[in-house]
Protein backbone atom coordinates (compact mmCIF):
# COMPACT_ATOMS: atom_id res chain seq x y z
CA UNK A 1 0.00 0.00 0.00
CA UNK A 2 2.83 2.38 0.87
CA UNK A 3 4.52 1.85 -2.51
CA UNK A 4 1.19 2.44 -4.27
CA UNK A 5 0.71 5.81 -2.54
CA UNK A 6 4.26 6.86 -3.40
CA UNK A 7 3.64 5.92 -7.03
CA UNK A 8 0.43 7.98 -7.15
CA UNK A 9 2.21 10.92 -5.52
CA UNK A 10 5.03 10.79 -8.08
CA UNK A 11 2.61 10.59 -11.02
CA UNK A 12 0.44 13.42 -9.68
CA UNK A 13 3.47 15.62 -8.92
CA UNK A 14 4.86 14.96 -12.41
CA UNK A 15 1.57 15.94 -14.01
CA UNK A 16 1.33 19.07 -11.89
CA UNK A 17 4.82 20.24 -12.81
CA UNK A 18 4.27 19.29 -16.44
CA UNK A 19 1.17 21.54 -16.57
CA UNK A 20 3.03 24.38 -14.88
CA UNK A 21 5.95 24.04 -17.28
CA UNK A 22 3.57 24.03 -20.25
CA UNK A 23 1.87 27.21 -19.03
CA UNK A 24 5.26 28.85 -18.51
CA UNK A 25 6.34 27.84 -22.01
CA UNK A 26 3.12 29.22 -23.47
CA UNK A 27 3.60 32.54 -21.65
CA UNK A 28 7.23 32.68 -22.80
CA UNK A 29 6.21 32.07 -26.43
CA UNK A 30 3.50 34.73 -26.24
CA UNK A 31 5.87 37.26 -24.68
CA UNK A 32 8.58 36.56 -27.26
CA UNK A 33 6.05 36.82 -30.07
CA UNK A 34 4.74 40.10 -28.68
CA UNK A 35 8.26 41.53 -28.44
CA UNK A 36 8.93 40.55 -32.04
CA UNK A 37 5.60 42.07 -33.09
CA UNK A 38 6.45 45.40 -31.44
CA UNK A 39 9.91 45.29 -33.01
CA UNK A 40 8.24 44.97 -36.43
CA UNK A 41 9.05 41.31 -37.05
CA UNK A 42 5.61 39.93 -37.90
CA UNK A 43 7.03 36.69 -39.33
CA UNK A 44 8.94 36.00 -36.14
CA UNK A 45 5.90 36.84 -34.03
CA UNK A 46 3.74 34.52 -36.12
CA UNK A 47 6.19 31.67 -35.53
CA UNK A 48 5.90 32.08 -31.75
CA UNK A 49 2.11 32.43 -31.79
CA UNK A 50 1.84 29.26 -33.89
CA UNK A 51 4.10 27.50 -31.38
CA UNK A 52 1.57 28.40 -28.67
CA UNK A 53 -1.14 26.66 -30.70
CA UNK A 54 1.04 23.57 -30.93
CA UNK A 55 1.16 23.56 -27.13
CA UNK A 56 -2.48 24.56 -26.64
CA UNK A 57 -4.71 24.51 -29.76
CA UNK A 58 -7.49 26.28 -27.83
CA UNK A 59 -5.46 29.31 -26.75
CA UNK A 60 -7.75 32.15 -27.83
CA UNK A 61 -5.11 34.80 -27.14
CA UNK A 62 -2.67 33.22 -29.60
CA UNK A 63 -5.45 32.72 -32.15
CA UNK A 64 -6.33 36.44 -32.02
CA UNK A 65 -2.67 37.42 -32.23
CA UNK A 66 -2.28 35.31 -35.37
CA UNK A 67 -5.33 37.10 -36.72
CA UNK A 68 -3.65 40.40 -35.94
CA UNK A 69 -0.63 39.42 -38.03
CA UNK A 70 -2.86 38.65 -40.99
CA UNK A 71 -4.76 41.88 -40.41
CA UNK A 72 -1.46 43.80 -40.46
CA UNK A 73 -0.65 42.10 -43.77
CA UNK A 74 -4.09 43.14 -45.07
CA UNK A 75 -5.09 39.50 -45.45
CA UNK A 76 -8.49 40.25 -44.02
CA UNK A 77 -10.15 36.95 -44.93
CA UNK A 78 -7.45 35.05 -43.04
CA UNK A 79 -7.65 37.44 -40.10
CA UNK A 80 -11.44 37.05 -40.04
CA UNK A 81 -11.09 33.25 -39.91
CA UNK A 82 -8.75 33.47 -36.92
CA UNK A 83 -10.94 35.94 -35.05
CA UNK A 84 -13.96 33.70 -35.66
CA UNK A 85 -11.96 30.67 -34.51
CA UNK A 86 -11.05 32.51 -31.31
CA UNK A 87 -14.74 33.16 -30.69
CA UNK A 88 -15.57 29.50 -31.32
CA UNK A 89 -12.79 28.53 -28.92
CA UNK A 90 -13.73 31.01 -26.19
CA UNK A 91 -17.05 32.77 -26.65
CA UNK A 92 -16.20 35.14 -23.78
CA UNK A 93 -12.97 36.49 -25.33
CA UNK A 94 -14.21 40.00 -26.05
CA UNK A 95 -11.28 41.31 -28.04
CA UNK A 96 -11.96 38.68 -30.73
CA UNK A 97 -15.41 40.21 -31.27
CA UNK A 98 -13.92 43.69 -31.46
CA UNK A 99 -11.31 42.61 -34.01
CA UNK A 100 -13.89 40.73 -36.09
CA UNK A 101 -16.08 43.83 -35.94
CA UNK A 102 -13.20 45.82 -37.42
CA UNK A 103 -13.25 43.53 -40.45
CA UNK A 104 -17.04 43.77 -40.76
CA UNK A 105 -16.51 47.54 -40.76
CA UNK A 106 -13.95 47.29 -43.59
CA UNK A 107 -16.42 45.14 -45.51
CA UNK A 108 -19.12 47.75 -44.83
CA UNK A 109 -21.30 45.11 -43.16
CA UNK A 110 -22.52 47.50 -40.52
CA UNK A 111 -25.15 45.30 -38.89
CA UNK A 112 -22.60 42.56 -38.19
CA UNK A 113 -20.06 45.19 -37.13
CA UNK A 114 -22.52 46.55 -34.60
CA UNK A 115 -23.38 43.10 -33.30
CA UNK A 116 -19.71 42.24 -32.74
CA UNK A 117 -18.83 45.60 -31.21
CA UNK A 118 -21.82 45.42 -28.85
CA UNK A 119 -20.83 41.90 -27.80
CA UNK A 120 -17.25 43.06 -27.19
CA UNK A 121 -18.57 45.97 -25.14
CA UNK A 122 -20.80 43.66 -23.10
CA UNK A 123 -17.75 41.46 -22.41
CA UNK A 124 -15.82 44.42 -21.01
CA UNK A 125 -13.68 45.56 -23.93
CA UNK A 126 -13.03 49.24 -23.29
CA UNK A 127 -13.17 52.31 -25.54
CA UNK A 128 -15.92 51.14 -27.88
CA UNK A 129 -18.27 54.07 -27.29
CA UNK A 130 -17.38 55.82 -30.56
CA UNK A 131 -17.65 52.56 -32.48
CA UNK A 132 -21.14 51.70 -31.26
CA UNK A 133 -22.67 55.16 -30.93
CA UNK A 134 -24.43 54.89 -34.32
CA UNK A 135 -25.50 51.29 -33.86
CA UNK A 136 -29.22 50.58 -33.47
Amino acid sequence: MHKYLIFIFIVFTGLLFSCQNKEEEIRKELNTGNKMWYDGDENGALTHYERVLELDPKNAEAIVLIGNVYYQWQKYDDAFKYYSLAIETDSLYGIAYKKRGDIHNLRKDFSKKCADYKKADALGVENLTNLIQNCP
